[in-house]
C-alpha cells in the first residue's frame, strides 16, 4: 500500500469538432454555456472547443472583470469579425452596424453606414491573449449581441432568455464543461494542491491477474475519421514497423515476403543503466514516430539523527520514481533506413496519444508523492530541437479536473 497525492496535468488539449452529444439538452436551443479556465462550450447537447484552433483560449478573470474570445463568441451567435492588424482593431458586423474595439482601450465605437454613431465605455480594456481578442462579457453579450448573461460559480450562460443557474444546472454544467481547468498561477496551483486529499489502495491480486498487458495488440487504429492511434505495428503501405521494446524494426513489405531493411535501438545509460522501453508507434508518410517511457528512481533514506533514544517511530522511507514519456521523431528515406529529427521527452505516464494529419497529440500524467517538495510539482520537458536540458513547463499550459476523484 502507498499513499499519492495525484496531480492530472494535460499537457496537450486535442482541438476537436464536436465531441459529446448528451441524452438530454440542458440547454435552450440558441443558448451556449461556458466555464472560467475551460477550453470547451455547450451548444444545446453538443460539447465541443471554445476555439477549435487554438486549445489555450478560455475565458478569464482580468481585473474582476470575465473576458471571453471576442471571436468566438460573435460568430456562434452570427456575427462577422475581423481585425485590422495595423491598427490593432476588432470590429463586429451585426444587425446592421459595426463595432469596433481597439486593443488595450476600454472602450469601443459603434459605426453605422460609415458614420460614427457613439463611443462606449466599459471599466476594463480589450486585450490579447493567446493570440485571440478577449473582451468583457457582458459588454460582448449583451451591449452588442443582445443576448443575456446569466453567472455562478465560473459557470457563465449566453441565451435569449433568462436562465435559471440554480446548484442543480450548476453542477450538472461543471460536470461536463468545467472538467478541465487551466491554471493561471503557482499560486492557484499551490492552492489545489493544499485542498487535495490523501487516498489509499490495495490491489486485489485476482483482479490485477486479470488485466490486459500494455503490449497488447489492438487492430482498431482509426475509431474517429481522421483520428489515427498508435499501435505496435504500423505499415504505410511500403514499409512495416515494428515495436519490440529495446528496438523498433523496419520491414520492406516485399509482397508478403518482409525483408529487414533497419532497426532503432534504444542504447543503455551507461552510469545509470537507464534505457527507453519502446510501446507504440504512428507511421505517417516519411515519418515516423515512436513513443516509449523511460524511468528513474530517487530514494527518501535520510540518515537517522543522533541521539536514537525517544525517536518516534514512522513508516520506511519509500522510492519515488520519476517517470518519463519519450517521443522520438525519424525520417525513413526510400531504402528504409532511418534518420533521428528530433526527441521529446516529458514528466510523466503516457496516458494516451493521437494522431490527426500530421501533428500528434500527447496527454500524461505525473504522480505527486505526499510530502512532495512543493518547487517540485510542475512536470518538466525537454525539445531536442531547442535544448538538451529540461525545463518546466509554463504554468498556463497545466489544467486540472476539479471534478474526478483520482483512482
Amino acid at each position: 500500500m502507498k499513499r499519492l497525492l495525484i496531480l492530472m496535468l494535460i499537457l496537450v488539449v486535442i482541438g476537436l469538432r464536436p465531441v459529446t452529444a448528451f441524452s438530454e439538452e440542458i440547454l435552450p436551443i440558441d443558448s451556449i454555456a461556458l466555464h472560467i479556465g475551460s477550453p470547451l462550450i455547450l451548444d444545446g447537447d453538443t460539447m465541443k472547443s471554445l476555439d477549435s484552433d487554438n486549445p489555450d483560449v478560455v475565458p478569464v478573470i482580468h481585473k474582476d472583470r470575465t473576458l471571453v474570445p471576442l471571436r468566438a463568441i460573435s460568430e456562434h451567435f452570427g456575427a462577422i469579425v475581423s481585425y485590422n492588424e495595423t491598427t490593432r482593431e476588432a470590429s463586429i458586423s451585426f444587425n446592421g452596424k459595426t463595432f469596433i474595439f481597439p486593443i488595450d482601450k476600454n472602450y469601443y465605437k459603434v459605426m453605422e453606414s460609415g458614420m460614427l454613431q457613439e463611443t462606449v465605455t466599459f471599466d476594463t480594456e480589450s486585450l490579447i491573449i493567446e493570440n485571440r481578442t478577449m473582451v468583457p462579457l457582458r459588454t460582448i453579450c449583451e451591449d452588442v449581441l443582445g443576448k443575456v448573461v446569466g453567472y455562478d460559480s465560473k459557470v457563465i450562460t449566453v441565451s435569449l432568455k433568462p436562465i435559471v443557474l440554480d446548484t442543480v444546472m450548476v453542477n450538472e454544467l461543471k460536470t461536463k464543461i468545467g472538467q478541465a481547468i487551466k491554471v493561471n498561477s503557482m499560486m492557484e496551483l499551490n492552492k489545489i494542491m493544499s485542498g487535495m486529499t490523501l487516498y489509499a489502495t490495495e490491489r486485489d491480486s485476482k483482479n490485477e491477474s486479470l488485466a490486459p498487458s500494455a503490449g497488447d495488440y489492438t487492430s482498431t487504429n482509426e475509431q474517429v475519421a481522421g483520428v489515427s492511434e498508435a499501435d505496435v505495428i504500423k505499415t504505410d503501405g511500403k514499409y512495416i514497423y515494428v515495436a519490440l521494446g529495446k528496438s523498433i524494426k523496419i520491414y520492406l513489405a516485399n509482397n508478403g515476403n518482409p525483408i529487414l531493411t533497419d532497426e532503432i535501438v534504444m542504447s543503455v545509460d551507461p552510469n545509470t543503466g537507464q534505457y527507453i522501453q519502446l510501446t507504440e508507434i504512428y507511421a505517417d508518410k516519411e515519418r515516423l514516430v515512436v513513443l516509449g517511457t523511460r524511468n528513474s528512481y530517487y530514494d527518501w533514506i535520510r540518515p537517522i539523527p543522533e541521539p536514537m533514544e525517544n525517536i518516534e517511530r514512522s513508516i520506511m522511507p519509500y522510492w519515488e520514481n520519476k517517470s518519463y514519456t519519450y517521443c522520438g521523431v525519424y525520417s525513413i528515406d526510400q531504402n528504409g533506413k532511418s534518420q533521428l529529427i528530433k526527441e521529446l521527452e516529458i514528466e510523466g505516464s503516457l496516458l494516451s496519444s493521437r494522431k490527426i494529419n500530421n501533428v500528434v497529440y500527447l496527454v500524461t500524467n505525473k504522480y505527486l508523492y505526499y510530502n512532495a517538495d512543493p518547487g517540485n510539482i510542475i512536470p518538466t520537458f525537454r525539445d531536442t530541437t531547442k535544448s538538451k536540458d529540461f525545463m518546466q513547463i509554463p504554468i498556463d499550459k497545466i489544467m486540472y479536473y476539479p471534478n474526478r476523484l483520482s483512482s
